[in-house]
């Protein structure tokens, strides 16, 4: 990373988080020296301010259109990554939502630190920073209680979110100069207690205050410090009257002499230094829901004792009576609690001893190394996708081609033996085990996605690899010379041998490996297997298991092209799919049995995959008519697709099923049409290819997408009354594989499209020997 952009408040502006930016600009910077590092600065001023070097840009928060001319000049800039600072009262539009224009428009990742987040929002604001969260790599919240509210409110994956300490200046006080700073403040003899912040009502001051007379009573010389001006906001609607009041209060009270304000904007330094030289920080604050208090975490960093209202931030950070929480407006209990610190030196010095141990960690200079280290991943690793490869959908979204960065519903089916055949809802079923069949697909997946950039080198893809590669080989049973399917979930396999399809599959699955593996001796030990389990395939009746056969045979014909036994077999099956289309197609039926059912796509698609390879004209036509013929009879008058439903199917002379629609359908029609444009360079193909796909994404029968595309997920179908909501490896694969194809056709196309956490890696280091890896308690054939 050479490049970043930092959007947000920034000084000259006062408040919180124009200090925050500057802090963790400087942080990042001094974890990567020579990072250049420009800022955005987000003005309410319309006059503007006198601007430090480092902005560069100055994003007027009132003009809409200037949110997608900011967008435009990151984008020209050259840097690599955004680093923006949310916050909804600093964006504008209704709730904050202009700020979507300017990151629709972004050609670079975003990470985006959250300084609100709600636990009652609004249906705008809801909706506004889930579609922050949505065009952002990595959502940052400074406590646990946001990410709790990110993901189960705002409903934000939880492999999204990080949580990172609000930083706290590294300056440390010595004791002498703690003492040479009371001197000249003129507290040497006094007993401080501070709050610091913008001044309003919501900070709850007034309750401090009627605490004074009972403090002052045991203690004269306690003294309470309000430092910081009044909220700009606030001053502009009521002027000082609420610091008005409070002298009042303070006078009508006796304590006028024990109540000081520092009535200014107070910049960092001298902060750490007034907090350094008082002795107990208050923070009285009246609301729950701050998620996030800056000044908060300084006074604890710096090591002060803390008494606090249970707002979220203060009652996880005082967690294990790291200090000590009131309740709101309780002014009996503020009272009791600063008398006894005020009367126990040895629990203050616990408790400032326990803050200042926890507050190394929250230091910037910590705190910039973890942000860095998650904007150079960000970096890194997600794939510029502003204007990625998109298809239409039946809302006014657009369905955009990635990866998620992490398949979170991949890693819940893995197990043992491979990916679980069926689940309920998120978690699998383990009562119905494993099958060849799903394991050869998540093989020829990861194979996919390792072309396409993916990093399968991760513990869960990885071992989802060795496994499904390990189960190819353990499926085979050589004394039928067929392939086993079933197996429960403790490794045993349920039958000799498994269905035509199941076999034809793993055919398929093993010439993908054999074309796409680097490691020789894999190949030549995988390809004998191949040959083996060609063996028997003359005997089988299904057109599907033909076409899948096919599909196998093409991948491994690319590295053994002079093998004559392959190619003799692949003009047969070939020459029998034809036989059968010409024996059964006619008076509008041109298909290739008198009902159309499963994986139907996957026929026309074997049939133009071996024309591309063998240049047979009668494959390209019969591939084609049989694939129109599909594609007419699942489209709508609405213009979108409805996979014949396997509660039926279509049988010739009657109407397709409607219900239940499967994703497999979907995957196969898609890879049929991207194959049909390979094949005809007929752009009309790429445009369907695109439309079936949006299926997945909200373009069907209920306007709801069927993938949940954050995990990778999907449901098992679209039912007549909404979803069946288990998520099946068919059916997450089917979804996956799917979006491979469509990235893989757009860069044909020269459209990005993101491969969500790509490094450019193949295979897991682990399997260059790819079924040399066996499982425990099964041995190779």
């Amino acid at each position: 990373m050479k490049k970043l952009a930092i959007i947000g408040n920034y000084a000259p502006r006062c408040c919180g988080i124009a200090t925050f930016t500057q802090d963790l600009r400087t942080s990042v910077m001094d974890a990567q020296p020579g990072l250049e590092a420009p800022v955005v600065m987000v003005s309410d001023n319309p006059q503007g301010y006198s601007y430090p070097e480092e902005v560069r840009v100055v994003l007027d928060e009132r003009t809409r259109s200037d949110y997608r001319r900011v967008a435009q000049e990151i984008n020209r800039s050259g840097a690599e990554v955004v680093s923006l600072q949310h916050e909804f009262g600093i964006f504008g539009g209704p709730d904050g939502e202009w700020l979507i224009d300017l990151l629709k428009d972004l050609r670079v990742p975003v990470v985006t630190t959250c300084h609100t987040v709600l636990k009652d929002p609004s249906p705008g604001q809801k909706r506004t920073l889930q579609e922050i969260a949505r065009l952002s790599s990595k959502m940052v919240v400074m406590a646990e209680k946001g990410r709790e509210f990110l993901r189960d409110v705002f409903e934000v994956p939880n492999d999204k979110i990080v949580t990172i300490d609000h930083g706290i200046p590294d300056l440390r006080v010595s004791e002498a100069e703690r003492t040479d700073l009371r001197r000249a403040l003129g507290w040497e003899n006094r007993r401080v207690l501070l709050t610091f912040g913008l001044l309003s009502p919501n900070k709850g001051v007034e309750h401090a205050v009627r605490a004074l007379p009972r403090i002052v009573k045991e203690h004269p010389e306690a003294l309470y410090v309000v430092v910081g001006a009044t909220h700009p906001n606030l001053v502009k609607e009521q002027g000082e009257s609420y610091r008005e009041q409070l002298v009042a209060l303070a006078e009508e009270l006796g304590v006028s002499r024990n109540l000081q304000f520092v009535n200014r904007f107070v910049a960092r330094d001298e902060l750490v230094r007034l907090i350094a030289a008082s002795d107990i920080y208050l923070t009285p604050y009246l609301n729950e829901a701050q998620i996030t208090s800056g000044t908060l975490a300084f006074a604890f960093g710096l090591g002060k004792p803390v008494i606090s209202t249970p707002y979220w931030h203060a009652t996880e950070l005082l967690a294990n009576n790291a200090g000590m929480l009131v309740p709101f407006r309780d002014t009996p209990a503020l009272e009791n609690a600063a008398l006894h610190l005020l009367n126990n030196d040895a629990e203050r010095e616990r408790m400032a001893a326990q803050a200042y141990e926890r507050g190394h960690a929250m230091s910037w200079s910590e705190v910039g190394k973890i942000y860095h280290a998650v904007l150079e991943k960000a970096s890194r690793e997600t794939p510029v996708r502003r204007h990625a490869a998109t298809v239409p959908a039946s809302a006014p979204e657009v369905v955009r081609l990635e990866f998620p960065e992490r398949f979170l519903q991949l890693e819940r089916m893995t197990g043992k033996f491979g990916i679980f055949q069926h689940s309920k809802r998120l978690e699998p079923d383990a009562a119905h085990g494993f099958c060849t069949d799903d394991n050869a697909r998540a093989a020829i997946f990861l194979m996919d996605a390792a072309e396409l950039g993916v990093d399968v080198t991760t513990p869960s893809l990885s071992q989802l690899w060795n496994s499904s590669v390990a189960m190819l080989y353990d499926a085979w049973n050589p004394s039928n010379g067929r392939f086993r399917n079933f197996m429960d979930v403790n490794g045993k396999w349920l039958e000799s041998f498994g269905s035509e399809d199941s076999h034809g599959r793993a055919l398929w699955s093993l010439g993908t490996i054999i074309a796409g593996h680097p490691d020789r001796a894999t190949v030549e030990k995988l390809a004998r297997l191949f040959s083996d389990a060609c063996a028997v395939v003359r005997q089988y009746t299904s057109p599907r298991t033909w076409a899948f056969v096919l599909l196998g045979l093409a991948k491994y014909r690319t590295v053994f092209p002079l093998d004559t036994a392959a190619a003799t077999l692949q003009k047969e099956m070939s020459d029998r799919l034809l036989d059968v289309f010409h024996r059964t197609a006619g008076l509008g039926w041109e298909w290739f049995e008198n009902s159309v059912t499963y994986d139907n796509a996957k026929i026309p698609q074997a049939l133009l995959v071996t024309y591309s390879q063998t240049r047979r004209p009668e494959l390209k036509r019969v591939g084609l008519a049989s694939l129109e013929f599909l594609v007419k009879a699942q489209t709508v008058s609405g213009g979108y697709f409805r996979p014949i439903g396997c509660h039926g199917f279509w049988q010739r002379g009657g109407a397709p099923a409607v219900y239940d629609q499967q994703p497999l359908e979907v995957q196969a029609t898609v890879a049929a049409c991207l194959e049909a444009e390979q094949a005809t360079g007929d752009p009309r193909w790429w445009n369907t290819a695109q439309s079936i796909h949006s299926w997945f994404h909200g373009r069907n029968d209920h306007r709801l997408p069927v993938a949940i595309a954050a995990t990778g997920g999907c449901y098992d179908g679209l039912m007549e009354r909404g979803f069946n909501l288990n998520q099946g490896a068919e059916s997450i694969l089917s979804y996956l594989q799917s979006t491979a194809d469509m990235i893989r056709a757009s860069r044909r196309h020269r459209v990005p499209a993101s491969t969500g956490g790509a490094k450019g890696q193949t295979l897991p280091a682990n399997v260059s020997h790819g079924p040399g890896i066996i499982r425990p308690g099964h041995a190779a054939a």
